[in-house]
């Protein structure tokens, strides 16, 4: 349920872009981001900080798209989240006692701590690459390649990782399950 709620902004954008324009698409983004952590908060009672992150830059970079009528800034946007996020995991993963992975999930499962550092690297170099090759999509291709690269390749990028960390975390769910 929650992968839907943190996809539904994406989805509007893609929508609204399809039949209008990518201004009017940001300006959806920007009011679903909103409502996303309102939904949140009713469904769940605690809002993460990757949800304020991301509304912190997605209101930021969407007004700037809409104030300098350039959909660049809200291209920019995602790779600066990507690369943060992957900055935050490669702190963690130097100057931490505990990966980043870890403080998020670590009450939840018990795991080695290797384990939790080799899915940390995992994030880490995905965030790392998914801004990379963002700027790529952005500076050599249409904007609508970028729109359906943002929403959709990304997405289905997200989730090999994601199949990827369960692969990792298998062997320890199944030990604990039974």
């Amino acid at each position: 349920m929650k992968a839907l709620i943190d996809f539904l902004p994406w989805l509007a954008f893609l929508l609204v872009y399809h039949f209008a324009n990518i201004y009017a698409a940001t300006a959806v983004l920007m009011v679903g981001t909103v409502l996303q952590i309102i939904l949140v908060k009713l469904l769940y009672k605690k809002i993460e900080i990757m949800y304020w992150i991301t509304l912190v830059f997605v209101l930021f970079f969407g007004a700037l798209t809409l104030i300098f009528h350039d959909p660049v800034f809200i291209k920019w946007k995602v790779s600066i989240v990507s690369w943060l996020f992957g900055l935050a995991l490669l702190y963690c993963q130097f100057f931490t006692p505990k990966s980043a992975m870890e403080y998020l999930m670590g009450a939840v499962l018990n795991v080695p701590t290797k384990a939790w550092r080799n899915i940390s690297w995992l994030w880490a170099i995905y965030f790392v690459l998914i801004g990379t090759a963002n700027l790529v999509v952005m500076f050599y291709f249409s904007t609508e390649v970028w729109v359906y690269f943002k929403v959709i390749g990304i997405t289905v990028c997200s989730l090999v990782v994601a199949v990827l960390q369960m692969i990792i975390l298998w062997p320890y769910i199944k030990q604990q399950a039974g």
